[in-house]
């Protein structure tokens, strides 16, 4: 009969396999130092952009990684540690969590995983600081509009040159009669 600790420990282990295999996009963070309404507020800021924050312990956590072979996070794990579920929207949990972690100085975000290829933290802010999906996706409509209206816009002038060269010559030639 397995003990209490030992069932808890590998329950503990499968939710966070499970959970990395489940999302494409997952943080981890270091805390120290941080209330209990302070995570709250983290908590209902993660919420808001679809993402969840999930308190791991270390051993379990350095397990489940190497189970799902990201050896290299194994170095993110250290002190008191978090995960952050981000699902698919990693460029806005990357900002709710700088911007976090700038305001409490006992947050450290460590890396993560982005679409199963782990980075470290100066890559992490640099997703940050990228514009959120909506602007993105309107910046990538323009560039794709901006070829077709160049057209139409040299289209039109070429018509609006015929058409005011047909004018002058319709008014010479009522004025040569």
């Amino acid at each position: 009969m397995k003990k209490i600790g030992l069932i808890f420990r590998e329950n503990l282990e499968q939710l966070i396999d499970k959970q990395i295999k489940d999302n494409n996009n997952s943080f981890v963070i270091n805390y120290s130092n941080v209330s209990a309404s302070e995570f709250n507020i983290l908590r209902l800021e993660l919420r808001k952009v679809g993402a969840r924050l999930f308190i791991a312990k270390n051993t379990s956590a350095k397990r489940a990684l190497k189970k799902e072979k990201f050896e290299k996070m194994l170095d993110f794990i250290d002190g008191p540690t978090a995960f952050v579920w981000a699902g698919d929207e990693a460029v806005s949990v990357s900002k709710v969590l700088s911007k976090f972690a700038k305001e409490k100085e006992g947050i450290k975000i460590r890396g993560g995983i982005l679409d199963q290829e782990v980075i470290d933290q100066d890559r992490l802010k640099t997703l940050a600081s990228l514009p959120s999906k909506e602007i993105l996706q309107a910046m990538a409509l323009r560039a794709i509009q901006s070829p077709v209206t160049g057209l139409l816009n040299v289209l039109s002038g070429s018509l609006r040159q015929l058409v005011y060269v047909i004018k002058q010559l319709s008014e010479k030639g009522g004025e040569q009669k």
